[in-house]
C-alpha cells in the first residue's frame, strides 16, 4: 500500500535500511575517488609557469606524458595536464604517484631552464637520454623533450640529427591533437609544452604552420642526410611516410596510419627531397592537405623533382608566395625558401638564361637574408658558385666559394665534392658580360621571377 507523506507510518526498520544504504554508497563514493586518485593533491610547480604557483585537484593519472590534474571527482576527464618539467613537487593523498617521475620531472626542469638561458650544450646531454621514453608519445613533456632537442641539433649544426627531432616534435603534437589544417594549436588544457627562447634566438618553430624555419627541405653535401636515407634509418622511423616518398616500406603501426594528414604530408615530402638528393627513386609529391605550410614545402620538391611542366608550375607558384598576401609581403624566412626553391630548380634547367635566373634567386639568400637563414644561405652560396663554374664564369665561382668558406667554414656545403673542381687559378672560360652580379642587401626585386 502506498500511503500519502503525512499518513506514511514510521518503520524503525526503513531507517536502519535507509541508513545502511547512505553508508554503502559513502563507501562507493570514498573508492571511486580512491580509483581516480584523491582529493584536494597540490601540483606545486616551479616558479614562471604559466598556470602560476600550483596546480590543485584530484590526481587522476600520472605517467610518462606527464600528470593530469581532474577539477573534480564527479568530471575526471575535465583539468590540466601538466609537463614533467613544470612540476617541482606533489603534495597530498597522491604524492606517492608523483616518486617515479620525480627524477625525470628534475632533470628535464634542468634541462629547460638552461635552454631558455642559452646553454644548449649543457642540456642537450640530458634530452638525449630522456628523448627514448618520449618516443611515439604525446604529451607536454615530449613536446619539450623533443623542443629541446631540436634546438641543441641546430645549434651544433647536426641538420639530420635536427631533422629527425623535428619529425618527432611533429608526431608527439600531431598525437597531442595539436596539429590540423588550421595549423599548430597547442592544447589548452597543457601547462607546459615548450620552451622559451632566449631574448633576440631566432624562432625554432613557425607557430603558423609547425614547419622549423632552419630546416627547409633543401641541402647539398649532407652526407649524414644521404646515408640516414639510403641506409633505411628513416624507413624504420617513419614507415608510412617513408612508403609514400617511394620506397618500398612495411605498412606501418596502426598509431603511424593514423598520423594527421597535415604531419604525413609533412615527412612525405622531406622525405621525398631527402631520397632525391641522395639519387633514390622518388613519385612526384601528391597534392596533400590545401594548407600554407604543405603548399611551401610541396612546391619546393616539385619544383626541384617534378617534370618540366611541374617545375615550371611550381617556380610559379614559389613566385606567389614570396611576394606574400600582406602589404610587407612574405615573411623573411618564407621568401628566403622561396628564392632557394625557385633559384635551385632553375639551375638544373638546360637553358643558359634559365639557369643565369637561378643563380641570381639564389644569391638573394647570402645577400637578403643571411643573419636569419644562415644555413640556408651557405647552400645557396654552394649551388650558386657550382653553376656559374659550369657556365664558364670561373673567377666568380671562385669569389663565391671564397666566400662560402670565409663565412660558412664548418657548413656541411663547404665541404661538397662538387666544390673541389674550383679553384682560384682557373682563367674564365668565356665573357662575363651575360652573368649575373648578386642582388643589393634589401632589394626584392633583383632579379625577380
Amino acid at each position: 500500500m502506498i500511503f500519502p507523506p503525512r499518513t506514511r507510518p514510521f518503520s524503525p526498520l526503513v531507517a536502519v535500511r535507509t541508513a545502511g544504504v547512505t553508508r554503502a554508497a559513502v563507501g562507493l563514493l570514498a573508492i571511486g575517488s580512491c580509483a581516480v586518485g584523491g582529493a584536494n593533491a597540490q601540483v606545486r610547480l616551479h616558479d614562471g609557469s604559466p598556470a602560476g604557483r600550483e596546480v590543485t585537484g584530484v590526481v587522476v593519472s600520472a605517467d610518462a606524458s606527464g600528470i593530469f590534474i581532474a577539477e573534480t571527482v564527479a568530471d575526471p576527464k575535465v583539468g590540466r595536464l601538466v609537463g614533467w618539467d613544470r612540476v617541482r613537487t606533489v603534495e597530498g593523498p597522491d604524492a606517492a604517484k608523483y616518486e617515479p617521475y620525480r627524477a625525470l620531472a628534475d632533470r628535464l626542469w634542468r634541462a629547460r631552464t638552461r635552454l631558455e638561458r642559452g646553454d644548449w650544450l649543457a642540456a642537450s646531454g640530458i634530452l638525449r637520454e630522456l628523448a627514448p621514453a618520449q618516443a611515439r608519445r604525446g604529451g607536454p613533456t615530449g613536446a619539450v623533450v623533443f623542443e629541446g632537442l631540436l634546438r641543441c641539433e641546430l645549434a651544433r649544426g647536426a641538420h639530420a640529427a635536427a631533422l629527425g627531432a623535428w619529425f618527432e616534435w611533429l608526431m608527439c603534437m600531431d598525437r597531442s591533437g595539436a596539429i590540423s589544417d588550421a595549423g599548430l594549436t597547442r592544447p589548452g588544457n597543457w601547462v607546459g609544452g615548450a620552451i622559451d627562447s632566449p631574448v633576440g634566438a631566432a624562432i625554432v618553430v613557425d607557430a603558423k604552420t609547425a614547419l622549423c624555419p632552419a630546416l627547409p627541405p633543401i641541402w647539398v653535401g649532407q652526407t649524414a642526410i644521404d646515408a640516414a636515407v639510403s641506409s633505411g634509418q628513416w624507413e624504420t622511423m617513419f614507415p608510412s611516410a617513408t612508403r609514400a616518398a617511394g620506397q618500398s616500406a612495411s605498412a606501418g603501426s596502426p598509431e603511424e596510419q593514423r598520423a594527421n594528414a597535415v604531419t604525413g604530408a609533412y615527412l612525405q615530402l622531406y622525405l621525398t627531397a631527402a631520397r632525391a638528393e641522395a639519387g633514390l627513386p622518388v613519385h612526384a609529391p601528391e597534392v596533400g592537405p590545401q594548407v600554407f605550410g604543405v603548399r611551401l614545402v610541396r612546391l619546393i620538391v616539385l619544383a626541384r623533382c617534378g617534370d618540366a611542366k611541374q617545375r615550371d608550375a611550381a617556380r610559379a607558384g614559389l613566385a606567389t608566395l614570396a611576394t606574400g598576401q600582406s602589404p610587407d609581403g612574405a615573411e623573411p624566412w618564407v621568401e628566403a625558401w622561396c628564392r632557394a626553391g625557385i633559384g635551385r630548380s632553375l639551375i638544373r634547367e638546360t637553358e643558359v638564361p634559365q639557369r643565369v635566373r637561378g643563380v641570381i634567386e639564389l644569391l638573394h639568400v647570402p645577400a637578403r637574408f643571411a643573419s636569419g637563414s644562415p644555413d640556408l644561405a651557405a647552400t645557396c652560396l654552394a649551388e650558386a658558385a657550382v653553376t656559374l663554374w659550369e657556365l664558364g664564369d670561373q673567377s666568380g665561382a671562385a669569389a663565391l666559394k671564397a666566400e662560402l668558406l670565409a663565412q660558412y667554414a664548418s657548413h656541411p656545403a663547404a665541404r661538397w665534392s662538387r666544390l673541389d673542381q674550383i679553384t682560384a687559378t682557373t682563367r674564365d672560360k668565356g665573357p662575363r658580360e651575360s652573368l649575373p652580379e648578386a642582388p643589393a642587401p634589401g632589394s626584392k626585386k633583383a632579379g625577380g621571377v
